[in-house]
Formats: C-alpha cells, sequence, structure tokens
C-alpha cells in the first residue's frame, strides 16, 4: 500500500512540475510581447531606444511611428550591440505626444513606447495648469498697472525709491516665474510671451525705473538746495 501511495505522489509530483513548465513557456512569450514605457524624453533631443535581449546575436529598429500617425522608421536599423543590451539613438523627436517603437532581436519581436514633451517631463495636472495661470495672469495685470502709475511719476519727476524697487521686483518675480513655468509647466506659447515680456521689462522695470529714479532725486535735491540758498 505505501508503494502504490509512494508511486502516486511521484506521478502527481511529475505532473505538478511539468505543468509549470508549461504555464512558464506560455507566461515568458506574453511578458516579452507585452507593450512597455520608455519613459519621457525632452523636445529635440536625442530618444535612446534600449533593449535586452539575452542570447541574441543581433537586433534591429522594424518601425517608429510619429504621434500623427506617420512613420518615422520604416525600414529596418540596426541597433548597436553591448552585450545582451541593444540601444539606437533616435534624433527625430520635434513632435510632441506618444511614439511607438516596434523592433526584433533573433526572432524575438518586441515593442513599446515613449512619450515627447516640451521639457521632458510629465505633462502638468489640471491643478498646477490653474495655479501657473492664475499667478501668470496676476503678474502681468500688476506690472502693467503698476508701471502705468510710476510712468507719471516718472513725467512728473516723482519716482522715489519704493516705487523703483516695486518695478524691479515685478521684473524679478516674471524672471522667477519663467523659470518654474519652463520647469514645471512646458507650454511654448507661455515661454514664448514670458521671454518677450522679460525683454520689455527690462527696459520699462529696470532700466526706466533707475533712470526715472536717479533723475528724480538729483532733482529734488537741486530743488532742495535752491530754496535752502534763497531761505538762507
Amino acid at each position: 500500500m505505501r508503494n502504490i501511495n509512494k508511486h502516486f505522489n511521484i506521478r502527481f509530483s511529475m505532473k505538478k512540475q511539468v505543468m509549470i513548465l508549461l504555464l512558464a513557456l506560455l507566461i515568458v512569450p506574453m511578458l516579452y510581447s507585452y507593450q512597455e514605457t520608455l519613459g519621457i524624453v525632452k523636445q529635440n533631443e536625442p530618444a535612446n531606444l534600449i533593449q535586452t535581449c539575452y542570447g541574441a546575436t543581433s537586433g534591429n529598429i522594424t518601425r517608429v511611428i510619429y504621434p500623427d500617425k506617420t512613420f518615422a522608421i520604416d525600414t529596418p536599423e540596426i541597433m548597436t550591440k553591448n552585450g545582451d543590451n541593444f540601444n539606437y539613438s533616435f534624433l527625430n523627436t520635434s513632435q510632441l505626444g506618444q511614439y511607438l517603437v516596434y523592433g526584433i532581436c533573433d526572432t524575438q519581436v518586441w515593442q513599446y513606447d515613449f512619450e515627447v514633451t516640451p521639457n521632458g517631463k510629465e505633462k502638468p495636472s489640471a491643478w498646477i495648469i490653474i495655479f501657473f495661470s492664475t499667478i501668470f495672469v496676476g503678474i502681468i495685470c500688476f506690472g502693467i498697472i503698476h508701471f502705468l502709475k510710476c510712468l507719471s511719476y516718472v513725467v512728473e519727476f516723482k519716482m522715489d525709491l519704493i516705487d523703483t524697487a516695486t518695478m524691479m521686483f515685478t521684473y524679478f518675480a516674471m524672471w522667477f516665474f519663467y523659470y518654474f513655468s519652463k520647469e514645471y509647466f512646458g507650454n511654448p506659447l507661455v515661454e514664448d510671451f514670458l521671454e518677450l515680456a522679460i525683454s520689455i521689462g527690462g527696459i520699462t522695470h529696470v532700466f526706466l525705473a533707475i533712470v526715472g529714479f536717479l533723475v528724480s532725486y538729483i532733482l529734488s535735491t537741486l530743488k532742495f538746495k535752491q530754496k535752502a540758498s534763497v531761505t538762507y
């Protein structure tokens, strides 16, 4: 009886091992064919297309598809082999959006995607867009209103140190916002507008403010001396 049970257990164990092996053979190809992502690439910078193929002797990029569904590559391109790793430097990343990459190592077919964004980072969430938009509108409105106010002071030669400091603060706040916009917002239109505003602000909020303050200070000093001499 013990021999029968022992024989039965051995056969059951062998069947179990065979089933595990067959299941592994089914799952592994599915894992290799699953579309993974390469991550995020900055616009107009090279995308290093990499793939690990154990034991493969050659690797090729067969297709790369742009976000607009046109082909960037539609003929095989040879990948550089480094051990079990293969890589290819893809240079045409001018379009924003998701790129699809297809390749083959010997007989193993693989595919994945990558995304191109203006700043090489994930697209901002809704609250970041609202936050930056609010600050952006606030800085622009405050800068224009205070400039018009100080312009009248400059014409009347009544520009004081506080007004000058406020105008320069607005200018450097715009620089600060521009930096964070490039890092986290990644909107080319906003960046272009801010670059233009910074260029103009260098004249209106820095040069004009300093000149207006110096002229106002010199004239007010001269007037004070004239009054003092007349009184004397």
